[in-house]
């Protein structure tokens, strides 16, 4: 303890703390003393000692050592969504690469502490329908380890921390195996090795859209192979690329100009939200289209532009970059 490396004693009188506090004041912050004193009394009462602390002499003095050094407690800069997506795309398609950027997406998502996303096990982690079901074993709210359950809902961008196509599998040792064999199965087909080495994960990337992949595993050494661990299952489900900006054409119509756009289609996209942008009417409306096109009726001269994202039942991509076209209609 602080107090005893000072010169302090147990028990001690209120003076002799109050002398401590003041001093150790134009070094430690007043939350620092308060805390220290409250280690303070929690040492005499576990002696079955009065508790010194709650002297008004101790009080006064902390009161006195927060007018004068009170200040702001530090706050770090907060990591905004713009950082945020610059830092998983620049994250390699290697283990730590998938790791690391899960990490951040589900502490971005979720606000977990550093000590909350470390402590994750992949049996904390279930795919449900909604999204990600993470299971909180302890905290620093959940001293007593009660846990808690912590959904994280589908995402309608790239940084939904639910969609990917690359996961880590996992596995435990078991005695006497130097090595192990890892089989996948796809969509409840055949068996398919996918890795015989020493290791106990295996990095699974480039995985389709809609589609259930399955695993067991075995360990193996020089006399042979044990038996085929339970399966165990993942879902992917991956959010649409982002468009490419669409094209505009523009057909002359004397009041009025019809607009025709269009964008190539977008691998796993069943619909796409249009964004239009009239002159004369700024942002028209956000439509939904079933193709890779739209038609409208400008009724202004001026600049038209138009963004798009390709979009599932679950969510969508970010926004394309703005197509533009300039009309001109008669007054």
């Amino acid at each position: 303890m602080a107090f005893l490396a000072w010169g302090g004693d147990i028990p001690a009188v209120p003076t002799m703390i109050a002398r401590y506090l003041a001093e150790q004041a134009g070094d430690l912050s007043p939350a620092t003393l308060q805390r220290r004193a409250v280690a303070i009394g929690k040492a005499h009462r576990m002696r079955g000692l009065p508790d010194p602390t709650k002297d008004d002499h101790v009080r006064a003095t902390l009161r006195g050592i927060r007018r004068v050094h009170g200040r702001p407690p530090k706050q770090a800069a907060p990591l905004l969504r713009e950082d945020l997506l610059a830092a998983v795309d620049g994250l390699p398609e290697s283990l730590v690469g998938i790791r690391d950027r899960a990490l951040l997406l589900i502490g971005f998502a979720g606000g977990f502490r550093r000590s909350e996303l470390v402590a994750l096990q992949v049996e904390d982690v279930a795919f449900v329908a909604e999204g990600l079901l993470l299971t909180l074993r302890r905290s620093k709210t959940d001293q007593e380890g009660r846990g808690r359950l912590i959904g994280i809902p589908w995402g309608r961008t790239r940084a939904c921390p639910a969609y990917t196509s690359s996961y880590t599998v996992t596995w435990s040792g078991v005695s006497g195996a130097t090595s192990y064999d890892l089989q996948e199965q796809v969509n409840g087909g055949g068996w398919t090795t996918v890795q015989s080495a020493n290791a106990l994960s295996w990095g699974a990337s480039g995985k389709v859209h809609n589609t259930t992949y399955g695993y067991i595993a075995r360990g193996c050494n020089a006399g042979g192979c044990g038996p085929w661990s339970a399966p165990a299952s993942v879902y992917v489900w991956l959010i649409p690329g982002t468009p490419s900006a669409p094209s505009l054409s523009v057909s002359p119509g004397g009041h009025l100009a019809n607009v025709t756009s269009s964008w190539p289609a977008v691998a796993n996209a069943t619909h796409y939200q249009v964004e239009v942008t009239a002159p004369g009417e700024g942002v028209r409306a956000i439509v939904n289209v079933g193709t890779n096109g739209y038609n409208w009726t400008a009724h202004y001269s001026g600049v038209a532009k138009e963004r798009v994202t390709a979009c599932t039942s679950s969510g969508c991509s970010g926004w394309s970059g703005y197509g533009s076209a300039l009309i001109s209609v008669s007054p």
